[in-house]
């Protein structure tokens, strides 16, 4: 397991959900997302995640093991960000950090979400062929 690489997976992975979120929140106009929203942010999930899958494991054989270790560190750094980003955001739109992060974190929908990010890395460990993977 390359643990550099997986968190450089877990930035970009984190860095484009970041994106599509506030880009959904500025045409809904609302940071609270919907089921509509939901639905939309776990289709588009799954094309992301396996293309960033396959670039991490095009330098590191794959396996189950592997893809789910690969989750649980995209999903580690990502509570950590989510930390930092609700704590510089929660002020700017005027709830305390509690208030902010309760939204987030108690919202079932945001646990799909994270059940479905395991699975693809999961899945792309499991089904990616080792083919393509380059010595490093």
């Amino acid at each position: 397991m390359n643990y550099k690489r997986a968190v450089s997976f877990a930035l970009v992975l984190y860095a484009i959900f970041l994106s599509l979120g506030m880009a959904t929140q500025a045409v809904n106009g609302t940071f609270v997302m919907g089921l509509k929203q939901y639905i939309f942010w776990w289709i588009v999930s799954i094309p992301i995640v396996l293309v960033l899958a396959k670039w991490y494991f095009k330098l590191d054989a794959p396996t189950t093991k592997k893809g789910f270790m690969l989750g649980i560190i995209a999903l580690v750094v990502g509570a950590i960000l989510d930390l930092l980003v609700i704590g510089i955001s929660a002020p700017r739109v005027g709830m305390t950090f509690s208030e902010m992060y309760k939204i987030f974190y108690t919202d079932w929908r945001f646990y799909v979400g994270v059940i479905e990010i395991l699975a693809l890395c999961t899945f792309a460990g499991f089904e990616f062929d080792a083919t393509y993977t380059k010595k490093a």
